[in-house]
């Protein structure tokens, strides 16, 4: 009676499949404002939102996951190189949605920010960090946020971590009870995408940090209804790290995927793979640079005026 491995239907079909998308038509608050310490010494220049990921931004690439379920209310949340991030997005031409900037003066984490959009927003709503990316039917999150009467959901990742060693369990008196070889363990992680329902911004307070995990605890401690919405691990990817968006960079259609790796196994065959490894560490830090040089130097030259979106 143990569980050997967690198994999704995406896992083993229908992957990189398109389907038809339920419209849903929800707010959404994306939280811009980190620093992305992570991700330095790129965000040492560039708010970790605008980095690129192919072709668009981190956060349009989030934007355009949501507007497939016609979700075209966005507000999102600014603080650290706000300037950059709001000019960034006024320069953008065609767009079919609508902004609402939600200024941190200070930082208050997660929840904090989420307090200041509360005069905007009246119905169920999304919120996601502004560095993940979640390959599964949000329409099916909130069929079950509504089925559950959940105040918050959190969508989890199933991770599995397997130990390479035998584990002991043992009593309170260090009696052995039982050796486990090699178990495999599975966790819940949050992947920081969640659905609130517009009362719970009651709770937060005000003008301090509080993040959501600690609304979540607060809730529990009250007996109130927190969910957790799980997808399978590799449906969840935290571009807030460099494993991730080193993936990202050659897993999205770019012209990297195409030059990249011929250049790292070309090196790696004349000098070894140890050799190789090194350039190709810094070849991948080398190049997310001038990708956001060469993407972003044309909305910040002179004379550009500021498009329409407002703040």
């Amino acid at each position: 009676n143990e569980i050997v491995r967690v198994l999704f239907w995406e896992d083993l079909f229908d992957r990189g499949q398109k389907k038809e998308k339920r419209k849903i038509n929800l707010p959404v608050l994306l939280m811009a404002g980190g620093i992305g310490s992570r991700l330095k010494p790129l965000t040492n220049v560039f708010p970790k939102a605008l980095i690129p990921i192919g072709e668009k931004t981190i956060l349009e690439q989030i934007i355009d996951s949501f507007l497939e379920y016609q979700c075209e209310d966005f507000y999102i949340s600014v603080n650290y190189k706000s300037d950059m991030i709001k000019y960034y997005l006024n320069s953008l031409d065609n767009h079919n949605y609508n902004i609402h900037f939600i200024e941190e003066k200070e930082f208050l984490g997660t929840a904090g920010s989420i307090k200041l959009a509360s005069q905007y927003i009246e119905s169920t709503f999304f919120v996601s960090n502004c560095d993940i990316l979640i390959d599964d039917d949000y329409a099916n999150i909130l069929d079950f946020h509504k089925e559950s009467k959940n105040e918050i959901t959190i969508v989890a990742a199933i991770m599995q971590s397997s130990i390479p060693y035998g584990v002991l369990e043992t009593n309170n008196e260090g009696q052995l009870i039982d050796i486990i070889e090699k178990p495999d363990l599975f966790f819940k992680i949050n992947t920081g995408l969640y659905l609130l329902e517009p009362k719970v911004l009651k709770d937060i307070p005000d003008n301090e940090p509080f993040d959501i995990t600690d609304l979540a605890q607060k809730l529990l401690n009250e007996k109130r209804k927190v969910g957790i919405f799980p997808v399978s691990e590799k449906s969840w990817k935290d571009m807030g790290n460099w494993d991730e968006f080193t993936w990202a960079l050659t897993a999205v259609d770019n012209p990297l995927k195409r030059t990249l790796p011929v250049a790292i196994y070309s090196f790696q065959g004349q000098h070894g793979t140890q050799w190789g490894l090194v350039f190709a560490a810094m070849i991948i830090a080398l190049i997310p640079v001038l990708i956001v040089f060469f993407s972003m130097q044309k909305y910040f030259v002179s004379g550009l005026t500021t498009g329409s979106i407002k703040g």
